[in-house]
Order: C-alpha cells, then structure tokens, then sequence
C-alpha cells in the first residue's frame, strides 16, 4: 500500500492497482466503487504552536522581530498565539 497527497491531503493506494483503497465512500455500495481513506494531517500541539509562533520565538530572528514591530504598527491587541 502506496501513499500520494492530492490537494494537501494523503490518500491511501492499493498496490498495483490504480483506485484507493481503505474506507468505503459515503452513500456508496462497497462493493461497486473504489474505497478511500484520509489520513489526518493536522495534530494540534500547544506546546509545538508557542514554540514555532510565539513571542520568544518572533523575538529570536530578525523576521520575526519585523512582524512584530508590523503588528505592533497596526495596534493588534494580540502581538503572537
């Protein structure tokens, strides 16, 4: 069994075949069309989201130093997460 993202999103294949395989398609007879399965990309972590967008973080580059002196220009009450 092969993997493949189309449109941001990972589908399972079969091997050797050319349809996907998995999970059956909503209000389909499964045994007449192909199966899909989705993997689920997006694991949300507090600790991973500080670390990569917050204020410590921002402060350590160059760039990041920038959005937020961009930030602070527009009066955002929230300056990063």
């Amino acid at each position: 069994m092969g993997s493949i993202p189309i449109r941001g999103i990972w589908w399972l294949w079969c091997s050797g075949n050319t349809t996907p395989c998995g999970g059956v398609i909503a209000g389909s007879n499964p045994t007449s069309h192909p199966k899909i399965v989705m993997s689920i990309t997006y694991q949300p972590k507090k600790k991973k989201r500080k670390k990569t967008h917050g204020f410590l973080a921002r402060k350590k580059t160059v760039g990041g130093r920038r959005v937020l002196n961009r930030r602070r220009r527009k009066k955002r009450t929230k300056l990063t997460v």
